[in-house]
């Protein structure tokens, strides 16, 4: 059991974290929009007036937030994590429950009320419950619901919450039960094959000079090693398989973008060889980042198994340099996914979007990019144990 709900201490102090994470800003949806993510298999509508917000963990597939004029009134928020057969719904509120008990941050814990719930056609259950969230009385109505593994598909558990401070508290079964009626259920997805859709928020790197739009249905954070964003493969156990990078280097003025994406995939190559695999630039060419000249280059990774299996992945590179204001040196701003898969298309298709949210802050560039990591403002802890964090790093040949 400890095992399978290891995540859920961070999806209960995830839930319950009122404020957006420092350098986010909040992206709108339209009234009522129909909201799909296809990588988790599942669908629901976001009420009028809720403002997506940018998520930070790899269970989370939403954070919705509807402000008044006094602060927050209401928040949702919508995970999936991978589960095991004897998985119940009841075992998942339980173990959920005893964690949240045992936190730091919240205080006088008390379920109020369990009952049954059928949710798109599942046994689900729904808890109601109150706390105090770094001293603010906060209840939250919670609704827990499995699919259970077949031989066809693994199995994985869906928590919707709706929270809201005490005094917005009337206001919390309505918005849960007009939310739940609009669940449905469909096919898991591979990440690679899922169109990137709406934004979810930006996440901005002042140090850096530069920001990116987080898609909806995707987890990000400002990490030591910059802006880093991802999306999880609920195929392959829950882990991310589409992770995106936004990597910056100190270049010398005469760089170019084209001169250090080739660098890059050479130095891949060179790397890979070293771990007998084959790298292979399926497509290199001029590109565009933030209406600006860059270039792009994406590469295939294979390897062959003693037994010939084969397998690897793909790595996408677009480089583009801004010269400093000395005149002596710029940077190279690099937006690298790296993808579980083999599809040139797709990760094509995938980088063209991406590369329509980045945009170059008004900061010139600094001598040298800083390395410490930008801290949350404000919110519950909701670091994912190392063995579940994304690769980040810099570029093609790291």
């Amino acid at each position: 059991m400890a095992r399978r709900c290891e995540l859920f201490l961070t999806v209960a102090l995830g839930v319950v974290a009122f404020g957006p994470m420092a350098a986010m800003s909040q992206g709108t949806g339209p009234a009522g929009q129909r909201v799909s993510f296809a990588n988790a298999g599942i669908k629901l509508t976001v009420p009028d007036k809720f403002e997506f917000a940018v998520v930070a963990e790899p269970v989370d597939l939403m954070r919705a937030v509807l402000e008044g004029a006094k602060g927050m009134e209401q928040g949702i928020t919508l995970v999936a994590f991978p589960v095991a057969e004897d998985m119940t719904p009841q075992a998942c509120a339980d173990e959920l429950a005893a964690q949240m008990g045992k936190s730091l941050v919240i205080r006088r814990l008390k379920i109020l009320k369990t009952v049954p719930m059928r949710v798109a056609g599942l046994d689900g259950l729904v808890q109601l419950m109150s706390f105090d969230f770094r001293g603010v009385p906060t209840v939250a109505s919670r609704v827990y619901f499995i699919r259970q593994p077949t031989d066809e598909r693994p199995g994985v558990g869906y928590i919707l919450t709706v929270e809201a401070p005490e005094e917005h508290q009337s206001k919390l079964l309505p918005s849960l039960g007009a939310v739940v009626r609009t669940v449905e259920l469909g096919e898991l997805s591979d990440p690679i094959s899922v169109r990137v859709s709406q934004s979810s928020g930006v996440i901005e790197d002042h140090a850096r000079g530069c920001a990116m739009s987080v898609p909806l249905g995707w987890f990000g954070a400002l990490t030591a090693n910059g802006i880093m964003m991802s999306q999880t493969n609920y195929l392959t156990g829950g882990r991310p398989s589409l992770t995106a990078i936004v990597a910056v280097a100190e270049v010398p003025a005469e760089q170019t973008g084209e001169g250090f994406a080739k660098q890059s995939a050479e130095a891949a190559a060179k790397a890979g060889a070293e771990r007998n695999l084959k790298c292979e630039i399926v497509s290199q060419g001029p590109a565009k980042l933030d209406d600006a000249d860059a270039y792009q280059i994406i590469m295939k990774r294979s390897t062959t198994s003693p037994e010939g299996t084969a397998g690897g992945d793909m790595v996408a590179q677009r480089s583009l340099v801004v010269a400093g204001t000395d005149g002596k040196g710029g940077r190279c701003y690099n937006l690298v996914i790296m993808a579980g898969s083999q599809e040139p298309a797709a990760l094509r298709e995938i980088m063209d979007k991406l590369a329509e949210g980045f945009v170059l802050l008004d900061e010139p560039p600094a001598a040298t990019a800083p390395t410490s990591e930008t801290a949350p403002a404000e919110t519950a802890p909701t670091s994912a144990p190392a063995t579940r964090r994304p690769a980040t790093g810099a570029t093609m040949g790291k």
